[in-house]
């Protein structure tokens, strides 16, 4: 009847900690989802204040009268044309009519109008745009772009600020499965780190049972096998004790 009773709660701790560690899991995805989501609005953000800080420097030469206002405009878009980070990512410029003035890589689109330019979904994101930087001067929007080696538009986060003395809308983005893709990894490595302690958990049990149960001396080369033998060792020195301590 002991036996049953340590057995059932070990069994029983096995289970509780199975629960625990799921549990844990999803916690700790959601929680990694926001932290990554608000690091790529940081980053995002930072590189558009990076590039923000070229066109100033190229209106300080206008002010300074060392460059004509064409001439630095011209000097800003193509640097920004030629500026990446995080090896691929780009930046793009429109006015606040919004017209395109300059896509690294959609140069088809410079000099377009954009009022009428929709994402897959319909939306006139560049209005959006052009809208969010004459209300609150900078801010973030999501719409479906094409990306490179995709049939269809993806799902993209972009952040867009204004330059105000030339009325530009500065942007740049990221696509959303590049989160995702980042997430799911990790989501791999938590399930399998989640799957060790699970094994390990229910080994410490199966070792303690095999012990109750008087297990044969032929099971052991298995226990080695699955690197069960120190559980199950360890598991054999605590009963007695317990016995000992349970004796009338």
């Amino acid at each position: 009847m002991l036996q049953l009773k340590v057995r059932g709660r070990i069994n029983l701790i096995g289970v509780v900690a199975a629960l625990g560690l799921i549990t844990l899991l999803c916690i700790s995805l959601f929680h990694l989802s926001s932290i990554m989501h608000r690091d790529i609005e940081r980053s995002t953000r930072q590189a558009v204040e990076a590039a923000r800080s070229v066109v100033v420097h190229y209106h300080d030469e206008e002010v300074a009268g060392r460059m004509t206002r064409a001439e630095a405009q011209r000097a800003a878009l193509g640097t920004l044309k030629t500026m990446r980070y995080d090896g691929t990512e780009y930046f793009w410029v429109n006015d606040l009519h919004p017209t395109m003035l300059m896509h690294p890589t959609k140069p088809e689109m410079n000099g377009t109008d954009l009022n009428n330019y929709r994402d897959a979904t319909g939306r006139t994101h560049f209005v959006e745009m052009a809208q969010i930087v004459k209300t609150k001067g900078a801010g973030f929007l999501s719409y479906h772009w094409s990306k490179p080696g995709q049939k269809e538009a993806q799902p993209k986060l972009s952040y867009v600020a204004g330059f105000a003395p030339w009325g530009w809308v500065i942007g740049s983005g990221v696509f959303i499965d590049r989160i995702n893709g980042a997430i799911f990894d990790a989501a791999l490595y938590l399930s399998a780190l989640a799957l060790a302690l699970g094994f390990a958990a229910t080994g410490s049990a199966l070792a303690y049972n095999l012990w109750l149960a008087r297990t044969p001396l032929s099971v052991v080369p298995y226990l080695v096998s699955f690197g069960l033998l120190p559980l199950w060792v360890a598991a054999g020195v605590g009963v007695p004790l317990e016995r000992v301590a349970l004796a009338p």
